[in-house]
């Protein structure tokens, strides 16, 4: 069963590649979510509360190789999305990268125009899916 919960602390994250994601991605407006299946972690994200602003920000998903394939990276991003619609932004974005290297980043990209995602006008490299009325 795959449950997402905010990780308050890096140190609390046993996965050393997960824990050094989530002390890399800390900053004032960053909240960090582990991905588990049965007690075991298996992805990460980073959200950033641009709600301010009415955007909420993905700085990273990241599935451990493992574990693709499975739904999670799905999930994750689900999940960031209705943390945006909770915080009232109109739009979350995100640049997609390839952190780990063992995705090729035009598979990437066509992975999030799948999930309703486009590339921004003004700046292409930054893509965005608009939240209201969705």
């Amino acid at each position: 069963m795959l449950s997402i919960t905010e990780s308050k602390s890096p140190s609390l994250i046993s996965h050393s590649m997960l824990r050094e994601l989530a002390e890399r991605a800390q900053n004032g407006r960053s909240r960090n979510y582990i991905a588990k299946i049965d007690e075991c972690e298996v992805g990460f994200l980073c959200y950033d509360d641009w709600s301010d602003q009415k955007n909420g920000f993905i700085y990273e998903i990241l599935v451990l190789p493992e574990y693709r394939g499975q739904g999670v990276g799905r999930s994750l991003l689900s999940y960031s999305e209705a943390l945006a619609r909770r915080l009232f932004c109109t739009s979350i974005r995100l640049e997609p990268h390839a952190f780990d290297r063992t995705i090729d980043s035009s598979w990437l990209v066509s992975w999030y125009i799948r999930q309703g995602y486009a590339s921004m006008p003004n700046n292409p490299r930054m893509m965005e899916k608009i939240l209201v009325g969705s």
